[in-house]
């Protein structure tokens, strides 16, 4: 009987690494962003996931993306490696999508990247 070659003819096995997510939202095209990132992957050998979003916000809407990026347990980092890829990640994107904005969201804080002036964090209304 011949060999069973096939990359599935073992059994299945789990690699755990420590759960630690970070999304780039921002505006722009969905394929030209997906066009981007296959550039920026392939160039430093990356993986994230792209979602199409649509921003709704006062004055109008637009068009963007969710990009994704996980600890793949297959090859684990640390949770600041995720972070600065993912910053390194945002900042292409805005020149590769000429936005002048987005918004790195992670597991204890989102970062907002921003070229406009006058785009200062607006103070937090007290409440109480």
């Amino acid at each position: 009987m011949p060999e069973d070659t096939s990359p599935f003819a073992g059994e299945a096995t789990e690699t755990i690494a420590p759960s630690c997510t970070y999304h780039i939202w921002i505006a722009g095209d969905y394929n030209r962003a997906r066009f981007g990132c296959n550039n920026y992957c392939s160039s430093r050998g990356a993986c994230f996931a792209l979602t199409r979003v649509d921003y709704i916000f006062s004055g109008g809407e637009e068009a963007g993306v969710r990009v994704t990026i996980i600890n793949y347990p297959r090859f684990p980092k640390s949770p600041d490696e995720l972070k600065n890829t993912a910053i390194e990640m945002a900042y292409y994107l805005m020149a590769y999508l000429n936005q002048t904005s987005c918004s790195v969201e992670g597991p204890e804080e989102s970062v907002f990247i921003s070229r406009k002036k006058g785009s200062e964090p607006m103070a937090l209304e007290d409440k109480s």
